[in-house]
């Protein structure tokens, strides 16, 4: 969920056959890039630089196919560089904050989600961004206030919603928790993520009912998810239906023969019911 600007073009893809100048193998790298031609377009993009070491788009672009590819810091020397070349690119400074992030440089990555901001007030991404550094770095209620943020000025990303519930859940204010999962699903009826969240705050309240709901509807969702079918059965044995709650250990166990909790969530039941 960590919210990358994409690759930047100049005009649309120019010509056929090898390109005469550094904007064509721009070009062409974005076009590699789109068909997930990785090392095609980082070639392309490092002959482009090779021709004109002067835009910091191309230095962008190279960076964003580094961090998709994960090469994280190849990707920050890239940002760095377009930094370089223009200190007023917050897109620059967005993404090599998702590539400290990624790294779990949490510091670095809250300095540049900062950078992007005080570039661009309205980047909802760096927002985002500063938020999961924040999370991450255990600062729940600076988190809380930069997915608040991001929800402010993207209200339909449901990515926010999602991360600013679990910040919430952190911080065991659980209203508000099943408030935004239930905003995210209302933005994704299919949100996987959103149902199983908030089927894990219902059990953490006893509201049972509630969670094996959630936890059915993920089900449908990923029919071949043992984890989900751990849930839902450790909710129905909780909620004493040890039926149930033996017959998804079983499916799960189907799945993972080697899972040792449902092998724990079968014994336990049948303890119960003697």
């Amino acid at each position: 969920m960590i919210a990358v600007i994409a690759l930047l073009s100049v005009q649309e893809l120019v010509g056929q056959g090898t390109p005469g100048n550094a904007q064509e193998y721009n070009e062409r790298g974005i076009q590699f890039f789109k068909d997930e031609q990785y090392e095609k377009a980082i070639a392309d993009f490092s002959q482009s630089i090779r021709m004109d070491s002067t835009d910091p788009i191309v230095y962008l672009n190279r960076g964003f196919t580094y961090l998709i590819s994960g090469d994280y810091d190849r990707a920050i020397n890239d940002y760095t560089q377009a930094i370089r070349l223009n200190p007023d690119y917050a897109i620059a400074y967005n993404n090599r904050g998702v590539a400290n992030l990624r790294k779990k440089d949490y510091a670095k990555a809250i300095s540049d989600y900062t950078q992007a901001i005080k570039i661009n007030p309205n980047l909802a991404e760096a927002y985002q961004g500063r938020a999961q550094a924040y999370h991450e770095s255990g600062d729940f209620n600076n988190a809380i206030a930069d997915f608040s943020q991001a929800i402010k000025l993207s209200p339909k990303d449901e990515g926010s919603y999602l991360l600013r519930g679990i910040a919430y859940y952190v911080n065991e204010n659980y209203t508000k928790a099943i408030a935004d999962y239930s905003q995210a699903i209302k933005l994704d009826k299919k949100s996987l993520a959103a149902y199983v969240l908030r089927g894990q705050v219902y059990f953490k309240q006893e509201n049972y009912k509630k969670a094996i709901a959630d936890f059915t509807q993920a089900q449908k969702l990923a029919p071949k998810n043992p984890e989900i079918l751990l849930a839902r059965s450790g909710t129905y044995l909780m909620n004493k239906e040890y039926k149930k709650a033996i017959a998804d250990a079983e499916a799960a166990l189907k799945m993972d023969p080697d899972n040792a909790e449902a092998q724990k969530l079968i014994t336990i039941c049948r303890e119960a019911m003697r």
